[in-house]
């Protein structure tokens, strides 16, 4: 579809529920919640610098951890050590927040490296190239992406203990909205696209 977009140079709006649609054919997406756009961008501007948590979570999974912000530092629930700065997007809010992460974005460590968290393993699943590892910190599921060659692996079982490293997260505060739009984001950003069959969808540009 895209190829055909472009070889007739159209310009369109293309209204879709599916995420890796949207990302897949627009030169530049409006992201709309209850009614209200939350932001405008190229696919790649939203994905890597959402505005609000809810843009975040709508265009990919995340994991969710409480955190505390203060002088520019920011603590996770349960961690005694500040994150590294390195791994915080843009300036964090200061107080109470909540700080998001893709799976892709954690890294499993050694004892050697310094890391951010604690956490148990619970699961492992290979799922196609990468390993779907499934952690519990705090009373907490924790989603990482990890690659399958990984000399460790052998030692990811249900139980172990590993160490992890955020290569980068967004944190935003931690507000009734965002609360609310947090718990809603996994539901929301699965939703199935519109059947065609169900009705016409505008198509005047991307």
């Amino acid at each position: 579809m895209r190829a055909l977009h472009d070889r007739l140079e159209l310009i369109s709006i293309f209204v879709t529920h599916d995420r890796e649609e949207a990302l897949a054919l627009a030169d530049r997406i409006a992201v709309l919640n209850a009614g209200r756009i939350e932001q405008v961008g190229t696919p790649a501007e939203l994905y890597d610098e959402p505005a609000s948590a809810f843009v975040m979570g709508f265009l990919g999974q995340v994991n969710r951890l409480a955190c505390t912000v203060q002088d520019g530092q920011a603590r996770l629930t349960g961690e005694s050590l500040p994150l590294p700065p390195a791994s915080l997007a843009g300036r964090p809010p200061e107080g109470a927040a909540i700080a998001l992460v893709r799976p892709h974005d954690l890294r499993i460590v050694g004892s050697a490296e310094p890391a951010a968290l604690r956490a148990t393993v619970r699961s492992v699943a290979v799922v196609g190239a990468r390993l779907q590892v499934i952690l519990e910190r705090l009373g907490q599921t924790i989603e990482v992406e990890a690659d399958r060659d990984r000399p460790d692996t052998p030692r990811l079982f249900p139980g172990a203990p590993v160490r992890l490293a955020i290569r980068r997260m967004r944190i935003f505060p931690r507000d009734a909205g965002a609360a609310v739009a947090a718990t809603e984001l996994g539901a929301i950003a699965d939703s199935p696209a519109i059947p065609l069959d169900e009705g016409p969808r505008a198509r005047f540009g991307s």
